[in-house]
């Protein structure tokens, strides 16, 4: 399952996300390397893991980084703007208004995302070609167990789980810090990954500290959380979203329709949605700021 943001399934939703199936072969897949260099490059990480290497850690950011990059870049293209803004045609007023400012926001966060994103590709690039993997900051919660969440995003931090802002997303003339997290197999458990490179905002570091002080049983539902606001290259299996109540779901699928200028109340506990995963470890690597 995944909250797919097709043009067509986006008119037939007054510009909402639902959850859709979509399969497995084709989740998480996007055309931004050829076989040969995506092969090659990732190799390390589309083998098994038992452990985590700086490599496999880089990498995963690397590949979420590139995948922002490509499909901002696709959805960006003046076409898909132009179908994007007639999505409102034969809607209501209060349905129109909804559209509208959907296309605003997300045309904003587009132009401000892809700004970033290239100056941060070529950082990574890089790292890649130096194989400098330890200059990467890392978070990494340990599970007994495979999640049934799996996804790969980017994204500005933008509040804490504590409700402090960190950086706003419309000050299109600054930089962003962006992180990654990354929900990975490792061995007979998993792990949940946050990497970045650097920051100058300490958006990234603030975000992590104040996820440190939430308490081990609701790390899962605050991680959670914070994918399904972030992040659209998440996928969960059909049998874990049935298995959720009705506010569960409206919780989950509010979370995956937020765009831009996030509440600051919009990572704070939420009693509506529990997940109840095993942690069995915790380690944070802070190795730059800059």
């Amino acid at each position: 399952m995944q909250f797919k943001a097709s043009i067509q399934l986006l008119m037939k939703n007054n510009g909402r996300l639902t959850a859709q199936s979509i399969g497995v072969n084709r989740a998480s897949t996007f055309a931004g390397f050829c076989h040969e260099h995506d092969s090659s490059t990732f190799a390390p990480i589309d083998q098994p893991i038992t452990t985590l290497t700086d490599e496999q850690i880089f990498l995963l950011a690397y590949r979420a980084i590139c995948r922002e990059l490509s499909t901002k870049t696709a959805a960006s293209a003046e076409r898909v703007l132009r179908t994007a803004r007639q999505l409102d045609k034969g809607k209501d007023k209060a349905a129109q208004r909804v559209i509208q400012d959907l296309n605003t926001y997300r045309e904003m966060g587009l132009e401000a995302g892809l700004r970033d994103l290239r100056g941060q590709k070529t950082e990574y690039d890089q790292v890649l070609l130096h194989k400098s993997y330890e200059r990467m900051s890392y978070y990494i919660v340990t599970l007994d167990h495979a999640p049934p969440i799996v996804c790969t995003v980017g994204f500005p931090p933008e509040v804490d789980f504590h409700g402090t802002r960190l950086q706003k997303l419309d000050l299109t003339t600054r930089h962003l810090d962006t992180m990654t997290c990354s929900i990975i197999k490792v061995g007979g458990g998993a792990a949940i990954v946050f990497a970045w490179l650097s920051e100058k905002n300490g958006a990234c570091s603030g975000l992590i500290n104040s996820l440190e002080k939430i308490k081990v049983h609701q790390l899962p539902s605050s991680i959670v959380r914070l994918v399904f606001e972030h992040g659209e290259n998440v996928f969960f299996s059909l049998t874990w979203w049935n298995g959720l109540d009705g506010t569960a779901k409206t919780t989950i699928e509010r979370h995956a329709n937020s765009i831009t200028d996030k509440a600051e109340d919009c990572l704070k506990p939420d009693a509506s949605v529990q997940v109840l995963w095993s942690v069995v470890g915790k380690k944070k690597v802070i190795r730059s700021v800059g």
